[in-house]
């Protein structure tokens, strides 16, 4: 117990270090008075067990909650799942770096693990891909194709996406560019 709140302060001491950083990059750009608004909000922690939430903006108490435990948790889970998905597509598709086939398998892997019917697509997550520029995905659609995706193991999974983003590069771009 004494180990979690020594993680605690240093992880609320790191985000307070990120948020006067923020505030400071912020600042170059703000009007004066919009400057002292941004500073005049503080920050809060909670330590509840299981929280759906990373961080909130609070009206009530006019401050940003993060929650500690889900920073700890999720985040870290999610950041992991994220690292093991590189290598997973490495590994069955010999793909490096953010591509459709990755995300179609670190989203497949956080629906399972995290148990999570979300919003996914993140354009971040497929800036690599060699037809970023040309394809075209409705987020809803993506996201809805995720949450049927189904699979007993990560061969299994990486075929699945591998074939699905080449169907979806077919679809986006003309013929004789998707090859």
């Amino acid at each position: 117990m004494e180990d979690l709140k020594q993680i605690h302060l240093i992880l609320s001491n790191h985000i307070n270090e990120q948020f006067i950083d923020t505030q400071e990059e912020l600042s170059l750009f703000l009007e004066e008075d919009e400057q002292d608004y941004l500073s005049s909000i503080p920050l809060s922690f909670s330590n509840e067990e299981d929280p759906n939430y990373l961080a909130y903006a609070s009206y009530t108490d006019n401050n940003i909650n993060f929650a500690l435990n889900s920073l700890l948790k999720k985040n870290l889970q999610r950041t992991i799942i994220h690292e093991f998905s590189h290598h997973i597509a490495r590994k069955y598709l010999h793909i490096n770096g953010h591509t459709l086939e990755f995300a179609i398998i670190n989203y497949c892997l956080q629906r399972k693990v995290l148990g999570e019917d979300k919003d996914y697509f993140r354009s971040y997550d497929i800036h690599e891909d060699k037809a970023y520029n040309l394809i075209s995905i409705k987020p809803c659609h993506f996201d809805t194709l995720i949450n049927n995706i189904c699979f007993r193991s990560l061969l299994e999974l990486a075929n699945k996406a591998n074939y699905l983003s080449m169907k979806i590069r077919q679809k986006s771009i003309p013929y004789q560019m998707a090859e």
